[in-house]
């Protein structure tokens, strides 16, 4: 079981970055040794029209820290220590792929430094490894195409 003071302190606010909060899910999952994905929503978002994440120049910020989530899962999925989780975890390196790529393609501003900063952090063998349908395969051709 992991501490309710370890939770409290290990999630912080890091100035220009962004989803954070995902990284620090899976770690106390990990930490916990409790794991499951869903494919369904089971929360909520408050609408705050005054976030920073609604500011025009946020979204390069914003796809960036994406980038570093991404490598941290699949360096996460590569350690022996998680091995029994591997699959799950690249199938969501994946999905979190698919919110880099929305950002990538509709809102960024240097999509040349982001398609350099992905090829430079991510495998895409890796990502590969994550398919788990259809929708992933043609995702993935995608992604390939637009990253390539």
């Amino acid at each position: 079981m992991v501490r309710l003071s370890g939770i409290l302190t290990a999630l912080s606010f890091q100035s220009a970055k962004s989803h954070k909060d995902i990284l620090w899910t899976i770690n106390l999952a990990l930490e916990n040794g409790r794991f499951y994905f869903s494919d369904i929503k089971d929360y909520t978002y408050i609408y705050n029209t005054e976030s920073i994440t609604h500011r025009g120049d946020y979204y390069d910020i914003r796809a960036a820290s994406y980038v570093e989530v991404i490598a941290e899962i699949i360096r996460l999925a590569g350690q022996p220590k998680n091995q029994d989780i591997r699959l799950p975890l690249l199938r969501h390196a994946l999905v979190e792929t698919r919110h880099f790529l929305g950002l990538y393609r509709n809102n960024v501003q240097d999509k040349s430094a982001l398609k350099t900063n992905f090829r430079a952090n991510i495998a895409f063998k890796s990502l590969f490894r994550g398919i788990n349908s259809f929708s992933d395969a043609f995702f993935f051709i995608k992604l390939v195409s637009k990253l390539l």
